[in-house]
């Protein structure tokens, strides 16, 4: 029975993979960039809501910040407006056992002229679709949601509990919606749909990311002395950088991945804005590590330190870093319930190909698996930061074939791991 079960749902996504196709075309269409403080998750939500109660699902939506013991809890973050954020559950099978998450916030579009493409069209052109959040993450949602409309309709029954999440506020450094998931719905495993490369992520990822400051001793009207600061700071970091991309090449489960080279990377640098502002700039870089805060910040201070007297030769005065996101607490997986195997072994057998266990980047599996399940990891086809049509690039997309492999891939791992009793 459980080999018929399994050539249906491969059977199935082959059949139906144009309404995979469009449902994440319809939830590129909505507008979710994230804000920080702020972010149009509730509309994508409605539409979670309305096909849940199309296909009578069961299904809550709640704001993380109405979870009760949320706001003690040692990974939530102040400030991200999740009063009115709200997250979905929905249960196929109600109880503690496996829970597929994804986030519906996306990163800001940015500069349109960038894009070939409408980033909020959903378009397919050449085995591809496009648009903002394509791979990060609402295709995790597309193939929660596809999953779930094929087992409905080929009836299959499952013993262990099911239920999907589209989270809210993952990018820029969140977390409580994830937060939110693991304290109001306990699970056994989270498959977490965040991930990248048709990889599976074991891992969640240190670190986090800093601004620096700096600023004039008197008043001036020109932005050059800054600019030479800047650069002065940035230089300065590079001993920094290179134990962060060292300590990862260190690592199994990080060396020769994306991750390691990008380990540290600056991601933005500005002084003044027009005539306003000429005395004092900033500068933002990411880090990603395997190390406890408490080392990686006192490195940095050292770095800073010297710095800081360079600086102040110049006139020039450098402020304490600040945290504009969460510090991520680098945490491997375990995998208790043989989760990670099983999604493995039908990822390989669906894609025909090797498929590598390796560490996440920056994502809320370190939510997951702190306040969740030890068994959490990542599965997802999102293209790597740095390449064309990557995450959070213009013309970000994914390819509609690893869509499909991503849906069958899941759909194996479902009728195998949550089997209904009884069943061969």
């Amino acid at each position: 029975m459980g080999i018929a079960e399994e050539k249906a749902v491969l059977r199935y996504a082959d059949e139906h993979k144009e309404e995979l196709f469009d449902l994440l075309s319809r939830l590129i269409k909505i507008n979710t960039e994230n804000h920080r403080t702020h972010c149009n998750e509730a509309e994508g939500q409605e539409y979670i809501r309305k096909w849940c109660e199309g296909r009578g699902f069961e299904y809550e939506m709640y704001c993380p910040d109405s979870v009760s013991g949320i706001k003690n809890h040692p990974e939530y973050l102040a400030g991200r407006g999740t009063d009115k954020r709200p997250n979905i559950t929905c249960t196929y099978k109600k109880g503690k056992g496996v829970m597929l998450a994804a986030h519906m916030d996306t990163v800001l579009i940015g500069d349109t002229d960038l894009w070939s493409v409408d980033p909020l069209g959903g378009i397919i052109k050449d085995g591809k679709l496009f648009g903002r959040g394509a791979g990060d993450d609402k295709c995790g949602i597309a193939v929660s949601m596809f999953a779930f409309q094929a087992l409905q309709d080929l009836g299959i029954q499952i013993d262990k509990p099911l239920a999907f999440t589209s989270y809210v506020d993952e990018e820029d450094g969140g977390g409580d919606g994830a937060l939110a998931a693991c304290l109001k719905y306990p699970a056994e495993t989270y498959v977490n749909l965040d991930g990248g490369n048709y990889e599976i992520w074991t891992a969640g990822l240190g670190g986090c990311v800093y601004m620096l400051k700096i600023s004039l001793e008197y008043p001036t009207d020109n932005a050059e002395k800054v600019f030479d600061g800047l650069y002065i700071v940035k230089e300065g970091l590079k001993e920094f950088a290179a134990a962060r991309r060292r300590e990862l090449h260190e690592n199994p489960l990080y060396r020769g991945t994306d991750m390691e080279g990008s380990a540290f990377r600056f991601i933005g640098m500005q002084t003044g804005k027009g005539h306003v502002g000429a005395g004092s700039g900033e500068l933002s870089f990411v880090i990603y590590t395997d190390k406890e805060q408490k080392e990686v910040e006192s490195q940095l201070n050292a770095a800073l330190e010297k710095i800081r007297r360079v600086l102040e030769k110049k006139d020039l005065h450098l402020a304490d870093f600040t945290r504009t996101s969460r510090f991520f607490n680098y945490a491997p997986s375990k995998d208790t319930y043989g989760a990670i195997a099983e999604l493995h072994r039908a990822a390989e057998q669906v894609s025909g190909k090797k498929v590598r266990q390796t560490g996440a980047c920056l994502s809320d599996l370190s939510v997951f698996l702190a306040a969740g399940s030890e068994s959490s990891f990542n599965f997802g086809i999102f293209r790597d930061f740095s390449v064309y049509g990557g995450a959070h690039q213009a013309d970000e997309y994914v390819e509609c074939e690893q869509l499909v492999w991503e849906a069958k891939a899941l759909l194996l791992f479902i009728v195998r791991h949550c089997r209904a009793s009884g069943r061969s």
